[in-house]
């Protein structure tokens, strides 16, 4: 199955927002455990999934500081290690598709453009 984003590992550590921005979604799912998605605005959002809680109850809709502290690293949902699961999402965020219907970005590539 093709993997989007890029596993960070470690055994602990704190997971902050790449970002300022405004949470989108905020969930607990049975594949990415605790995920927070962020809308950073223009049409950029970013995932961090795997948490092992949240440092806050959090709502869509809170806005988020650049650095702000999420949660610890875990491995929640489908995990098999402790890690952070991130992603580099664009596009038009619509309700009942939500994250799903944007695009992923390879941060990686973005090393080598021109």
């Amino acid at each position: 199955k093709q993997h989007r984003g890029v596993d960070y590992f470690g055994r602990k550590g704190d997971v902050l927002a790449a970002g300022g921005g405004v949470i989108k979604e905020v969930a607990t799912r049975a594949d990415f455990g605790n995920m927070i998605l962020l809308d950073h605005g223009g049409g950029v959002f970013t995932r961090y999934a795997h948490l092992a809680s949240f440092a806050r109850v959090f709502a869509v809709g809170d806005r988020i500081k650049d650095g702000a502290l999420l949660g610890p690293i875990g491995a929640t949902g489908m995990a098999g290690a402790q890690h952070l699961h991130y992603e580099i999402l664009s596009g038009s965020y619509v309700a009942g598709v939500g994250s799903f219907g944007l695009s992923h970005h390879d941060p990686f590539a973005l090393l080598t453009a021109k």
